[in-house]
């Protein structure tokens, strides 16, 4: 769990309405058991010194995605390849864009 500006995670169990998948992120209210499921643009990845950082998706590149992070100093991670809910959500995300660029061109 992370929450307020400290990086550090809390181990804590909870119990939920629905089953959570593995290596996914939710948002959480404590006050309920239900969680909503945070689209794979945000990551919670290792760092090269055994730790574990917040990445937030900034662009597609030849050689994979390039994820960013405001509080981990260390060195850039190595591009990944994106796997298929990533690219179908930024496909979703770059739709209407697409179509608005094609209102103005007619």
């Amino acid at each position: 769990m992370l929450r307020g500006s400290n990086p550090q995670f809390r181990r804590e169990s909870a119990e939920f309405s629905t089953t959570l998948e593995d290596q996914s992120l939710y948002f959480w209210d404590w006050d309920m058991n239900e969680a909503l499921y945070l689209v794979p643009l945000i990551r919670v990845l290792p760092t090269s010194d055994d730790n574990h950082a917040c990445f937030i998706y900034d662009r597609m590149e030849a050689d994979g995605v390039r994820w960013l992070s405001y509080h981990y100093g260390g060195p850039e991670l190595p591009h990944e390849p994106a796997e298929a809910e990533l690219q179908e959500v930024i496909a979703d995300l770059d739709e209407p864009a697409a179509e608005d660029a094609g209102a103005r061109s007619s």
